[in-house]
Formats: C-alpha cells, structure tokens, sequence
C-alpha cells in the first residue's frame, strides 16, 4: 500500500511539470484545428512580428517553415521581436484561427535574429493550413485591387488577400505588379490573409532602381573629410546589421566599392530595420554626416533594402597596423594570440590580442551574442569585424558570433588534449544520412559537445559525460525538437572539463543541406 501511495504521488508530481513545447507541437495537424485547443501550455519560440493590432505579436520556431509560427492574443507582456521566449498560455481556436491566449507568465531567455521569410506562391498561402503564423514571402504578383484594409494579389497559382492588421501605409493600386511582398500569414472570415508588418514589405517593382539623377558619395571620400559633407547618399552592403551592436538604437555599418565603411546611426531601432537591415543586404542610405567621439556616421534621414550581395573581403588588419585609425567603419580581419580577456559588465568584455607584434584591441557587446567567457588566454583566434574609434583609440568591433573563430590546435603526441574529428563536405540529414562524430578527452575529465547556429545558440547538446575511451558517435541532424536542423553553417564545440573546473575546447566549422528539388 505505501509502494503504491509513493507511486502515486511520484506520478502526480511528474504531471505536474509543464512539458516545454514548440510551436510545431500546437500547430501541427492534420485536420486543421489544433491537437491541444483548450489545453494550457508551455512554448519556447522566438518573437517574429509585434505591434499587430496595437500590441499583440507572434511566435515562431527558429527554424522558420511550415507549422512554425502562432498567433498571441495577449498585451499584457511587452516584447521584441528577435527575443526568445519561454510562455504558458492557453491554445484556442478563434473562428478558425489558432492562437495563444490568456498569458499567465512570459520570460526572456536570448535575443537573435528570426527566420527567414518562407518563400510561397498565392495559391498555396491561400489554403495552407501549415503557414497559419508563419512568416512568407512571394515574389513577382499582381495587385487586382481592393481598399485600404483589404486587397488582394495573384499570381499564376491563384490570389491571395491582404490585410491591414499592422501599420503600414503603403498601399499599391490595382495593376500594380509587385517584386515583393512580405508578411504573417493569418486566418480571418473563413480565409486565410496575408498580414504585411511594415513598409518595407511591399516592394513594387521597379522600386529598387534610383531616381536618374540620384549621385552616391563614395564612402571613402567621406572618411577622408567628413567636414566637408552634409548630406549625402549612399549604397553599400551591410557588414554589421541592425540591432548587433546596439539593442535600442540604430547602430549598423555599410561599405561600398570604395573600400571603405561607415556607420549609419538613427536615435532609434525598429522591428523593420532589424528585419532588413541584416548582413549582405544591399542598403541605400541617406542622412547627415556628423562625428561622434572620433566615429563619422551618416544620421538617417531615409534608408531602403535594394537587394544583396557577398561580403567585401576584409581588409588585413596587419597591412594597416601602424596607422588603422584611417580605416574607421570599415569591415576587417586580424589573426593573433589572445594576451587579456575581461568583462566590463553587462555581458560586455574587452580582449586583447597580439597581432604580430601589435596590441588589437577588440570590443565585444552583449548584444552580438557572442560569448566572452569562451574565449580563454592564450587562444589563437581569427577574428572579424568594424574598424572602430572611440577616444581616439582604435578598436576592432565583432558583430556576431561568427566572427571569432579558434584557430584548432595539433593535438600532441602523447593525446593529453582534446580532439574533435568530423567527415568532410556537406552534410544532408533531410537524406537520412548521419554524420559520423569521434572525438576523445583526456582521462578522468568531462567531455561536452554542443551545436550552436551563426548567432551563437545552443541548438543541440549531443554529449555530455565521461567517456572512458575514445567516443564515435552518429547524428541524425535533429535539434532538442527533434526537429531537422535547417541548413546553414554550424559550429561544432567541444569541451573538456576538469575537476576542478579547467577548460579546453576545440570547435569545427559544420555546414549543413540538402538536396535540390
């Protein structure tokens, strides 16, 4: 009988821990309402859209794609898109709409970017279940007309109304024909919507060809002498996006052909600037020229997204090391043993690194997502990122976890270090393939293997113990979800940790595809 009661209480104590869900596992259905309508959960996603309908938002799997994303009906917790979430609410279907409800506590537990827009067509939009709260995006269409509120597009696979849920003032004429056009994926009167979230999601054709008599200023002719501008226009590709280096205020970078960059600078970050301006993108600018503590920038007065483009290659940091102050806002790179590495507070840290010689100093804010206390003494390292000024000394500015990568060490003869060995090419898990991972630590210490995506999340912890010999094991390319890791590239890192508490990690570079259709 005491068995039993213990049994018992055990059970109801286990039930009582929420289970924490994706968004997949309340909108995945093959009926189209949700398995758990009604039912009180617990989801982890990240902030993909705010401010619709005033103050309500939506949430997604940071993976993007189909049954990622949900609708939240609550305005009693102020977010951000990019946050990511951890939530209890209450599933319900709203005439046909499901969405999150009833919001009894929301915590913030990381920032980083959200996913990719989902490419579609209007036909599928226009009956796709799997896209209710997702984040799509169609190109070439036709707008067939409609008033301020409610119009609709089409294309070769059918039509596809739009919505005014959000803020946006953009609206297209009937005949117009569309490069473009972005948004939420909604359910309202018996069909699904396309709900635009800003401006910037609607790109009439055409719109990314400037006026004849537009003249760009070559960057470099203004960091040559900033006094002698006032306003000015610019196009270039982002090296450092929105929201990397400041969480509240514009603070991204841009270089054009010229060979040069500059910071452009807006007293304030919206969900459209984090959204667009991302690295790559092929940016148009406008604004004032002005200097802040020893930095030109350009204040913004108008800005658009015309399309993208590859990284410029990096300027070698040592062929300009005697004099780099010249090569502020510019994008760069520097190889060098790591001499000093401390926090400043709030998740920022300084690190000082010997480049041939030279003293670098490297600025790391907490905003980048990148990880100060991984970086150990002693590492060599690779590192990337915006030649910067302040006080008139030169600093060099990281924008993302990507842009410090370890040099791998040769392990020694005697196998007293860490070694982590992957195969070669690309890896294709959506192919039933599995990837092949050995590696070994020395004896008596812990081994950890951890998988973190670009913006330098943890996506999967595949070990965590004491080997007693050398490991080999094989991945199946699914996250903590079980869900496909989606296609990118990956950092591998592992860790090797001491008794006491001593580190060595070693980290591999792992790109992940799959096949083309």
């Amino acid at each position: 009988m005491k068995k039993s009661l213990i049994l018992l209480l055990i059970l109801i104590a286990l039930s009582s821990i929420a289970e924490t869900l994706s968004v997949r596992d309340i909108q995945f259905s093959s009926s189209g309402p949700s398995p758990l309508n009604g039912q009180v959960v617990t989801v982890a996603g990240i902030i993909t859209a705010t401010d619709y309908s005033g103050d309500k938002y939506y949430l997604g799997d940071r993976g993007g794609g189909p049954w990622s994303g949900v609708y939240v009906y609550d305005y009693s917790h102020p977010v951000s898109v990019g946050e990511f979430v951890t939530l209890t609410a209450t599933v319900d279907e709203y005439y046909g709409l499901t969405e999150l409800k009833t919001v009894t506590a929301l915590s913030v537990d990381s920032t980083g970017a959200i996913p990719e827009p989902w490419p579609t067509n209007c036909g599928t939009a226009d009956t796709s279940e799997s896209l209710e709260g997702v984040l799509v995006e169609i190109a070439n269409v036709y707008v067939v007309g409609g008033v301020d509120s409610l119009w609709e597009i089409s294309d070769a696979t059918g039509s596809l109304k739009v919505k005014k849920g959000f803020s946006y003032t953009n609206r297209p004429s009937a005949g117009d024909t569309l490069e473009m056009i972005r948004g939420m994926i909604s359910y309202s009167w018996n069909e699904f919507v396309l709900e635009p979230r800003f401006n910037a999601d609607i790109v009439s054709a055409g719109d990314t060809t400037p006026p004849p008599d537009t003249v760009f200023t070559p960057i470099a002719d203004i960091q040559a002498n900033p006094a002698g501008f006032d306003e000015v226009i610019v196009q270039g590709v982002i090296t450092a996006p929105a929201g990397a280096l400041k969480d509240n205020q514009l603070k991204a970078y841009i270089q054009d052909s010229s060979g040069k960059g500059i910071q452009i600078f807006e007293w304030s970050l919206t969900a459209e600037m984090e959204s667009l301006l991302v690295r790559g993108a092929v940016a148009r600018v406008s604004g004032a020229v002005t200097e802040y503590l020893g930095t030109t920038e350009i204040e913004v007065d108008d800005w658009a997204v015309v399309g993208s483009d590859t990284m410029p290659a990096p300027l070698e940091f040592s062929s300009v090391s005697a004099n780099p102050i010249p090569w502020e806002g510019t994008w760069m790179k520097a190889r060098g043993t790591v001499t000093d590495r401390y926090s400043t507070g709030d998740g920022n840290w300084n690190v000082e690194i010997d480049v041939g010689g030279t003293e670098l100093l490297a600025r790391i804010w907490s905003t980048t997502g990148i990880n100060g206390d991984e970086i150990a003494v002693g590492d060599d390292i690779t590192i990337s990122g915006i030649g910067g000024v302040f006080n008139s000394a030169f600093q060099l500015l990281p924008a993302m976890p990507e842009d410090i990568l370890t040099v791998p060490f040769t392990v020694n003869p005697s196998g007293e270090a860490a070694e982590l060995i992957l195969p070669e090419g690309v890896f294709v898990p959506s192919a039933d393939e599995l990837m092949n991972i050995g590696f070994t630590v020395p004896s008596g210490k812990r081994a950890v293997l951890r998988l973190f995506d670009r913006m330098g999340r943890n996506v999967a912890t595949l070990y965590d113990a004491v080997p007693s010999a050398a490991m080999s094991l094989s991945w199946n390319g699914r996250d903590e979800t079980s869900q496909f890791v989606r296609e990118g590239i990956y950092l591998l890192q592992l860790e090797s940790i001491g008794v006491s508490g001593e580190r060595e990690t070693v980290r591999k570079t792992l790109v992940i595809g799959s096949f083309l259709k």
